[in-house]
């Protein structure tokens, strides 16, 4: 059992890392196997973000929690540099999985691989090994 945070409505920012890092911190999602970050938008003003990421992913990890990162197709649409967290992500030894989604809007019956990050699906490969595709339809994969 995972508990997921974020998603296309939440810009990821200081203040809900440090929130999220507290929760963990203080135990409040000790009943689940790990945290999936969905990561589709993110406040880039402060470039500390990326070591905000890695204080909740290192605190997860002091709970025994894994931390999946899930983003839309090869990488956030909103914020920043979508190359420079997805690298950042892909290099962080505390992230556990990697899950693109391949789909947009939540509809569609087929899973969609255009990139949008600026990073080509090859790229996206070589950077980490657990890849996982999040699948909105079974029967599509």
């Amino acid at each position: 059992r995972y508990v997921c945070l974020g998603g296309g409505t939440v810009t990821w920012s200081i203040d809900n890392l440090d929130s999220i890092k507290s929760a963990i911190e203080s135990g409040k999602f000790n009943n689940y196997q790990g945290i999936c970050y969905d990561v589709e938008g993110y406040d880039d003003s402060d470039q500390t973000i990326l070591d905000k990421f890695e204080e909740c992913f290192s605190a997860a990890k002091a709970k025994s929690l894994k931390n999946i990162i899930s983003t839309s197709h090869t990488g956030p649409f909103a914020g920043g540099d979508p190359k420079t967290i997805m690298e950042y992500f892909f290099s962080s030894e505390n992230v556990d999985i990697i899950s693109p989604q391949l789909y947009t809007c939540d509809y569609g019956t087929a899973n969609e691989y255009d990139p949008t990050s600026g990073l080509s699906w090859s790229d996206f490969a070589n950077f980490y090994k657990n890849r996982k595709k999040s699948i909105k339809y079974y029967r599509t994969h």
